[in-house]
């Protein structure tokens, strides 16, 4: 279902794919944290873009030797992450898998400035409840068409908690940046 929003991505070069030698996407394998950084920093700065090698961490979950550090290090220096907790240390939790709503943030952040809070929910899915902190992002992501409803009968939900796949990553970034 994903294809087209795939070679979108692909053919403006924004994605490389999970494989090179053969070029694949893997578009069932969830997207993770470290992913996410590239997509919101291309995504913000340009298919082209490259981030500079960090000199020094910034989370105790980076390490410098790591392909993602340039990424995510971007990322916070460009205000778009606070981490995921300081459980040990400050962390980013680099290898761990994105959910919808965490993508909501991440994709909403990347086509409206770092600084977007969206606004107070109005109870569109019945399986969030209004005072939840992911709730806002939810309707905020399903109201700008980035991201779809996991279930539309007999009720609308989200499934906030849901693994945010590589394909669904692939159609969230092609409608944040109105590629298609």
């Amino acid at each position: 279902w994903a294809h087209h929003y795939i070679e979108v991505l692909f053919e403006q070069g924004y994605i490389a794919g999970c494989s090179t030698d053969p070029l694949k996407y893997c578009p069932d394998q969830v997207m993770t944290r470290a992913e996410s950084a590239v997509f919101v920093e291309r995504g913000v700065h340009g298919a082209d873009y490259l981030p500079i090698q960090p000199a020094q961490e910034v989370f105790a979950d980076v390490p410098l030797n790591e392909w993602f550090a340039r990424w995510i290090t971007a990322l916070w220096e460009d205000g778009y992450t606070a981490g995921c907790g300081t459980y040990l240390g400050f962390n980013y939790c680099p290898l761990s898998e994105n959910s919808r709503v965490q993508g909501s943030v991440f994709f909403l952040r990347m086509m409206h400035g770092a600084d977007y809070v969206p606004p107070e929910p109005q109870g569109l899915f019945v399986d969030l409840d209004l005072d939840w902190w992911g709730t806002k992002w939810a309707e905020a992501a399903y109201n700008a068409g980035i991201i779809p409803a996991c279930e539309t009968a007999p009720e609308l939900k989200f499934c906030a908690q849901d693994k945010l796949d590589r394909a669904m990553g692939a159609y969230m970034m092609v409608q944040a940046k109105g590629l298609d």
